[in-house]
């Protein structure tokens, strides 16, 4: 299913790519997913690597530029919000995030929240 805004890609082998590319809102990926293969998501540089794939069928990944998260140290945050949904049993997976260098809240990169 396919909802507005959203992008979905059914092959394993689709790629988000280009310099200064960015999809706003949801990529999901429905396909066969393999462990230590990484996916990118709304950009480049934004990955998914499963390190135990169990019965994942489905994964997206919702980007949301210039929005503060909330229930952050707001002087240690980066302006962005990512939200995760998946269907399927259990998985488990490393993600690298990107952010635009205007969503820098300007605080040392070490102090920055992690999730």
């Amino acid at each position: 299913m396919t909802v507005a805004g959203s992008v979905a890609f059914a092959q394993a082998s689709s790629a988000v790519s280009g310099t200064g590319f960015e999809i706003v809102g949801n990529v999901t990926r429905t396909h066969t997913f393999v462990a230590s293969t990484a996916y990118t998501f709304n950009n480049a540089a934004m990955t998914v690597t499963p390190t135990t794939v169990g019965t994942l069928s489905s994964l997206t990944v919702q980007s949301n530029p210039s929005t503060s998260p909330t229930g952050y140290n707001a002087g240690n945050s980066v302006n962005r919000q990512y939200h995760v949904s998946y269907t399927g049993g259990t998985f488990t997976a490393t993600m690298q995030l990107a952010y635009l260098a205007a969503e820098y809240s300007g605080s040392l990169a070490n102090k920055i929240e992690r999730f």
